[in-house]
Formats: structure tokens, sequence, C-alpha cells
């Protein structure tokens, strides 16, 4: 060894042996291989890279009979130490999502599963029963359309006089009513999704959650807007804060 490094295999092995670390020539030889252990660019190995090789990938001899007052060296698993420190990387990943789903939930952002599906079931309630309701209540305008009236059913009549062959002018006169059969539809279908539509709320729950978002998103733009005249280096006043949100929708990345 000449300095701190080691010009050859040979003089690792050997300075791995004295330390006290267990392991084969040929098995050296082939952590080399595998670039586990890793030479200088000018050659040999620095003997920082050596101990820092032997932590990881070799476990300690153990010597059968240790002194009373010595403590017997503790074994040293291969990889142990890359695996306590991915299982620390990974409990403090657990804590940061955790810790961003609670503040997310405490701003809003976040709703409890069981208070969409009581709204969504109420929703769905209420709408089947103004479909049917209405459906009754438009019964005798649709049936006037569709021939289920005594004039109809007199125009009908006289379209028809029992011959086959002005089925044809019967048809078309049941197809003229269409438009009118379509345009009912349509505007009990309007009045229905202005009555459903977003804003309209059939739970208490669902209606404090989503004023508790609507007003945390506000929050959350106003600071967002707040960021934006900063990096821009303007001065943050109340009136270009209003301005950016009266001509932009500005929301911070996690609450986009």
């Amino acid at each position: 060894m000449a300095g701190e490094f080691f010009e050859n295999v040979n003089q690792v092995h050997t300075y791995l042996q004295s330390k006290g670390w267990k392991i084969a020539y040929n098995t050296l030889r082939k952590a080399i291989d595998d670039r586990k252990l890793v030479e200088r660019r000018k050659g040999g190995f620095a003997q920082r890279t050596v101990d820092q090789f032997a932590r990881v990938h070799l476990a300690k001899k153990v010597d059968p009979t240790p002194e009373p007052e010595q403590p017997a060296e503790e074994k040293v698993t291969p990889g142990l130490h890359e695996q306590k420190l991915k299982r620390q990387i990974s409990g403090l990943e657990m804590k940061e999502r955790r810790e961003h789903f609670a503040f997310m939930r405490e701003r809003g952002l976040y709703t409890q599963t069981v208070t969409v599906e009581r709204e969504l079931a109420d929703r769905w309630m209420s709408m089947k029963l103004f479909l049917s309701s209405w459906l009754v209540a438009e019964a005798d305008t649709i049936l006037a359309m569709l021939g289920g009236d005594l004039e109809q059913a007199e125009r009908v009549a006289e379209l028809v006089h029992g011959e086959k062959v002005r089925a044809d002018a019967l048809s078309q006169h049941i197809f003229s009513r269409k438009a009118e059969l379509v345009d009912l539809f349509r505007k009990g279908l309007t009045e229905a999704l202005n009555k459903f539509g977003s804003g309209q709320w059939f739970t208490e729950e669902m209606r404090e959650a989503w004023e508790e978002f609507e007003l945390n998103r506000e929050d959350a733009s106003r600071e967002a807007a707040e960021d934006v005249l900063e990096l821009l280096g303007a001065d943050i006043e109340p009136e270009a804060v209003e301005a950016i949100l009266a001509r932009y929708w500005v929301l911070p990345k996690e609450a986009a």
C-alpha cells in the first residue's frame, strides 16, 4: 500500500483480512468485475472506497473466543446499510404523503366518498321522481300529438278510410308532429338540467363540503396570485391581486 490507496487486488485482500472482514480472493475479484468495488482512474483502490465496500457488502469474522471484557463484534449482513437506508426513505416518503393528504383535506380539497355517494343517490331519486311527474303532467299533450284525442282520431280516419294504399299519408301526418314532440321533450330536459345542475345540492353534507372547497380554493388562488407578483418582482397590492384573478384562473399546482 502506498499512501492511502492500494496498488493491486492482493493488497486490498490482505487489508480486508487484517480488518476482520470475511471475503475470499476470488470473491473479491468478482466484486471488482461487477463494479461493486471501483478502481481509481489512475489505477489502484482508495482506502476509503475499500472501507465503504466492506461496510456495505461484507460481514465481519466472528472471533470464537472473545476476551471477557470485549463484546463480540456485531455481524453485519451484506447490504444491511442499503436496506436500512431504503426503509428510512420509504418511511419518510409515506409520512410526507400522509401529511400532504391531511393538509389538503383540511383545505377542503378532499371529500369523504360516503358524502358523495349519498349526494348522488338523493340526486338520482329526485331526478327519477321529477321525470315521472313531468310525464304524468304532460301526458295529455303527448297523447294529443300522437293522435290520442277525438280530433286527431277523426283526422286519422279521414286520411285512411280503411285503405291500405293511404298508409303513406298517415305516416306523413304522424311524422309531421315529430318537431312538436321533440321540442316538448327538449324543454322538459332543459328544466330538469336547470334543477339538477351544478350548485344545486340535495344533502347538507355535500353542500357544506362544496362551500368549504370553494372558500379554500379562493384563498389558494389569492396566494398563488401573490406568488406570481413576487416572482415578477412587483408590489403585492390588493388591486394587483384582484386584477390577476379577474383575468386568469390561478391555482397552486397541488390544487389544480
